[in-house]
């Protein structure tokens, strides 16, 4: 008898690029997510989105690799539907050329009109962790030269050349 395995449910509806974190941020974010209250859910892997909303897999042949910097700024937070979204603010014209050069010339869904590069750390719940918004414990920090990711649905990962 064969029994036919059952399909994997995709984590995501679309394809995202990003930029992961060298090891040394990487530690300083997990050392301020301790310092998180009220936590739902800590993102676990250290990266800034350039793009999420991306339709179709092979776009991943055509989408550019360009080296990513840019600076780490002060902790801000947002809400989202039941949740507060803690983030650390990015400034980087890199990462706003690159998403503006995918919404330009590739079939992207995306819900926000403007792009804010952020570094996710956590979901938390509603008004919690304000006395953390506006901390500069980031500021000075940088990041060089990084590659882009093409990231699948069930979130492989593709290195863009």
């Amino acid at each position: 008898m064969i029994h036919k395995l059952p399909i994997e449910k995709s984590k995501h509806d679309y394809y995202s690029t990003q930029v992961n974190m060298v090891p040394e941020l990487c530690r300083l974010i997990k050392d301020f997510q301790n310092n998180l209250v009220d936590v739902i859910e800590l993102e676990d892997e250290s990266h800034i989105t350039v793009l999420y909303g991306i339709k179709n897999l092979e776009d991943r042949k055509y989408i550019k690799q360009k080296a990513m910097s840019g600076k780490l700024g002060k902790i801000k937070k947002f809400s989202k539907d039941d949740k507060d979204i803690i983030v650390i603010e990015v400034d980087s014209e890199d990462l706003k050329k690159k998403n503006q050069e995918i919404r330009d010339n590739f079939d992207v869904k995306t819900s926000y009109p403007n792009y804010n590069p952020h570094l996710t750390l956590a979901y938390v719940k509603p008004n919690s962790n304000n006395n953390l918004v506006g901390s500069d414990y980031f500021i000075g920090y940088e990041f060089k030269n990084l590659p882009i990711y093409f990231c699948g649905k069930l979130e492989k990962k593709y290195l863009l050349k």
